[in-house]
């Protein structure tokens, strides 16, 4: 399986996890982070409000668009979990596919911090920091929100 396949087929699986059961992953994670920038900084709440929010739209847009405008459209990806890259998605591998969002969203959210930090008085690295943390929490509260709906459910 070559690397552009293997990276198209974990892109895709994660942008179909994210939507469907680990959608709350977004709202855990604004919160959070929007609680440590709170707590942590000088800032006023509006500013660490924005920064939260579109951060977090910021990674969610970036995830959204790469699973539907590029792969799924332009590229026409046919995706097939049975035949999936290791780091795509499998039965019952929920809180690798948690921890494996939060990676990616925090690498969107990164991005972010960056060319924000390129036109305002911010710096990065410790924005990025918040981010990691904010989404490594966030990934343990959305699993145990998975596990207790699917306990519930069947």
């Amino acid at each position: 399986m070559n690397a552009i396949q293997w990276l198209g087929d974990f892109l895709l699986s994660q942008w179909i996890w994210s939507i469907t059961f680990d959608f709350s992953h977004y709202t855990f994670s604004f919160c959070i982070m929007l609680t440590i920038l709170f707590l942590f900084t000088k800032d006023r709440l509006i500013n660490n409000l924005l920064l939260s929010l579109v951060s977090t739209a910021c990674a969610f847009g970036s995830l959204f668009f790469i699973g539907t405008i590029v792969l799924s459209t332009l590229c026409n990806w046919n995706y097939c979990p049975l035949s999936a890259a290791p780091l795509s998605l499998q039965k019952g591998d929920v809180m690798k596919a948690n921890l494996l969002l939060a990676g990616l969203v925090t690498f969107f959210q990164a991005l972010f911090f960056i060319i924000f930090s390129y036109i305002s008085r911010y710096r990065a690295l410790p924005y990025i920091c918040v981010a990691l943390l904010s989404n490594l929490i966030a990934a343990l509260c959305a699993y145990g929100q998975i596990i207790v709906t699917m306990r519930h459910l069947f």
